[in-house]
């Protein structure tokens, strides 16, 4: 499969991973996304919140763990702005990780929440 772009058209997200790096998409909200303050080309570190112990929606108690670390962000939403030009809240992260990573994204998003962690 060729991921090439045609002249006059930007970069295929494809196109732009390195060999053996995949695009992962993560939900993400005002609060877990650092106030809409991470930008594509940033680097994070991604968190999970979870139950532990208990089986009930209120029992047990929460626990914050760190899943990856330094890990570049390729794009935020598709648009930035509403069609009024005011800013748009993001709702999802697209994530430059290893395929185990990628694994770990998709599990911890159906075992909590994650949460972007702005790096230096």
């Amino acid at each position: 499969m060729d991921h090439r772009s045609g002249a006059g058209q930007g970069a295929s997200i494809a196109a732009l991973l390195p060999a053996g790096i995949r695009a992962a998409t993560v939900r993400i909200n005002d609060v877990s996304g650092v106030a809409g303050f991470v930008q594509p080309n940033d680097t994070v570190d991604v968190l999970i919140t979870r139950q532990i112990g208990g089986t009930g929606p209120s029992s047990g108690q929460q626990a914050t763990d760190v899943l990856l670390q330094n890990v570049r962000v390729m794009a935020i939403d598709q648009r930035s702005k509403n069609p009024d030009g005011t800013p748009k809240v993001a709702r999802t992260a697209t994530l430059q990780v290893s395929p185990l990573d990628a694994q770990k994204l998709a599990l911890a998003q159906e075992a909590g929440t994650l949460s972007l962690v702005l790096r230096k």
